[in-house]
């Protein structure tokens, strides 16, 4: 079955400049072995099943669930929405919709460059840095997507775990330029949201946090806390 009939199948549109490479990949990665990648296309069934799963919980409404390594994870794009066309995974332990490549090609570019390595080790898109970074025509498309997000998140009366989901994207896409802007989210109520910025800072290195992430340390959520003495830690060069 071509890419074509299984998004006819589910009625999602992808950009027509993704078939092609789409049908070129998912025959290469049927010629694997099960040792020679970690990752699998599913079949259409299977994209179904998990189409009618992701549509009862709103934060994955977005989400179309392409790839497996059959063990509860998953890759798949945002096929609607301000995060349209980004690619994601989902992992069984940790709800984490955060966008980790700006496209298809940049996954396919990293799947072709490490196939047998594990995702964790593969290059990502995001969140980006100084030294790696999309490029700049993404980036500002990155930086649009912030500002819809933030709107929606404005404007609408969503629930704890969609707005987390939302500032773990704000977080991700932001470039490493901007990293004041996500300051004041390591006082966030949400101990989560809290937690993932202090990670992220620390991700960073960013000396100019510092400041913020101390008063984590001392009357921080217990998630926080953790958080940012790592964050701490990594910015000083101890870890």
């Amino acid at each position: 079955m071509l890419i074509s009939e299984i998004l006819e199948a589910v009625s999602i549109s992808l950009p027509s400049q993704w078939i092609e490479p789409l049908d070129r990949h998912r025959s290469q990665l049927a010629m694997l072995l099960p040792n020679e990648c970690n990752i699998r296309f599913m079949e259409l069934g299977e994209i179904q099943e998990m189409l009618t799963f992701t549509s009862q919980i709103e934060v994955f409404h977005d989400i179309l669930l392409l790839w497996t390594d059959d063990e509860s994870n998953y890759i798949g794009v945002f096929y609607k929405g301000p995060l349209s066309y980004r690619i994601c995974t989902v992992r069984h332990e940790e709800t984490d919709i955060s966008p980790v490549f700006c496209d298809l090609s940049s996954f396919l570019m990293q799947w072709e460059q490490r196939s047998s390595a594990m995702w964790s080790e593969w290059r990502r898109d995001y969140p980006a840095t100084l030294e790696y970074s999309v490029a700049e025509k993404q980036m500002k498309l990155d930086v649009e997507c912030i500002i819809e997000l933030q709107s929606r998140l404005q404007q609408m009366d969503i629930d704890d775990d969609l707005r987390c989901q939302w500032l773990y994207c704000i977080m991700a896409l932001t470039p490493a330029q901007q990293l004041h802007t996500l300051y004041h989210y390591v006082q966030d109520e949400d101990m989560y949201v809290q937690e993932r910025a202090c990670e992220i800072l620390g991700y960073h290195r960013d000396e100019q946090a510092l400041e913020w992430l101390a008063d984590v340390v001392r009357i921080g959520s217990p998630n926080g806390k953790t958080a940012a003495k790592q964050a701490i830690a990594r910015i000083k060069g101890y870890i």
